[in-house]
């Protein structure tokens, strides 16, 4: 996949970061399994989102909490800027997390402490490759790469 990613920077696509991963620009360059699964779902609704964009997902409680829960687990030295950022959704007035957020937190010490799954998330967190298929660029973000420890 290397190959690909160096092809489409050549053609003058985006060099794609952590940083422009989900901008417009990129997904306008690449397409990705959440478009093709958008596409299949509502042609429409791709075309606004994605090529148009004249419509923009709205982030719901599910998605706050599941890139928490993924900040916990994977990146830790990242979670508390997650909640900071997500704050209006995981956290009260107050600033103390929400009973959702406080169950997040107790899910991701009691899934860190299972040594099969500590060992599951050894390696590179959140590698971007880049491939084509049917003379498309298609972009994925893996979790976790782990190429010698299987």
């Amino acid at each position: 996949m290397t190959d690909a990613r160096e092809k489409a920077t050549e053609a003058g696509c985006l060099a794609l970061t952590p940083d422009n991963y989900y901008t417009p620009e990129a997904n306008r360059t690449y397409l990705s399994v959440s478009q093709y699964k958008t596409h299949l779902a509502c042609p429409a609704r791709w075309v606004a989102e994605f090529v148009e964009q004249t419509w923009q997902r709205a982030e719901i409680d599910a998605f706050a909490l599941g890139t928490y829960f993924h900040a916990l687990v994977l990146e830790p030295e990242t979670a508390d800027d997650v909640l900071e950022e997500k704050a209006e959704i995981l956290c009260l007035k107050s600033g103390r997390p929400t009973s959702a957020t406080q169950g997040i937190q107790t899910m991701a010490e009691r899934v860190m402490a299972t040594p099969e799954v500590r060992r599951w998330c050894e390696g590179e967190h959140e590698q971007i490759y880049v491939g084509t298929l049917g003379g498309a660029y298609w972009k994925i973000k893996v979790d976790t790469v782990n190429l010698e420890g299987g």
